[in-house]
């Protein structure tokens, strides 16, 4: 991830898949005043996910790749949001 430095905290590892963590942007961080270990509450389409900061990471959005304020680990969202 060249484009993307981690500056803070940790990626996650196998253990951690599918675990309410989420990845950072510094903007975001800034923005909001985050440190790692802050908990974040998402509610997306009336489904509700508890996250914990796991890492802060600085973007080179100037890359011209795809780049996100937000990461979450694989199958973080047990389910798609909205009905079922």
């Amino acid at each position: 991830m060249e484009d993307n430095q981690l500056i803070a905290g940790h990626w996650w590892t196998a253990d951690e898949m599918g675990k309410p963590l989420v990845s950072i942007s510094t903007e975001y961080q800034e923005a909001l005043g985050l440190k790692i270990g802050d908990m974040l509450q998402f509610d997306v389409a009336g489904e509700s996910l508890s996250v914990r900061v796991a890492s802060i990471r600085k973007i080179r959005w100037d890359s011209f790749r795809p780049n996100f304020f937000l990461v979450f680990p694989p199958a973080c969202w047990t389910a798609p949001p909205g009905p079922t």
